[in-house]
């Protein structure tokens, strides 16, 4: 499982590609360009959605890849989370789970400014 650190109120951006393995392939290939529709992370008590429009969680411009700034999730509380990708295309409307995350949220802090 692929570990990602979030640091609260923290704007770095993570990035996932977003890859797959076609049948009787044994090498992973990224998704072909604009096929994903939609992509929801649920971690704790957070639900991130694509559609919501929101910069904090959306694909790329040529959805391939999610852009993610986990940090700036509203409310956000230290502490360890399972986090589930489910991926959406035109031929799967409800949804591919796609993959699990351990998801590290920490303080980060600052000298004040």
């Amino acid at each position: 499982m692929e570990q990602i650190t979030v640091y609260i109120s923290r704007d770095n951006t993570q990035t996932v590609l977003l890859e797959y393995k076609p049948k009787g392939n044994a090498a992973y290939e990224t998704v072909p360009i604009n096929t994903v529709t939609r992509a929801i992370l649920r971690f704790g008590d957070y639900c991130l959605d694509t559609n919501n429009g929101d910069p904090i969680f959306k694909l790329t411009e040529n959805g391939t890849e999610l852009a993610m700034r986990l940090g700036l999730v509203p409310n956000l509380v230290a502490g360890n989370y399972i986090g589930k990708l489910t991926i959406y295309d035109g031929t799967h409307p409800e949804g591919i789970p796609w993959q699990a995350y351990e998801i590290w949220v920490e303080n980060w802090d600052v000298c004040p400014i």
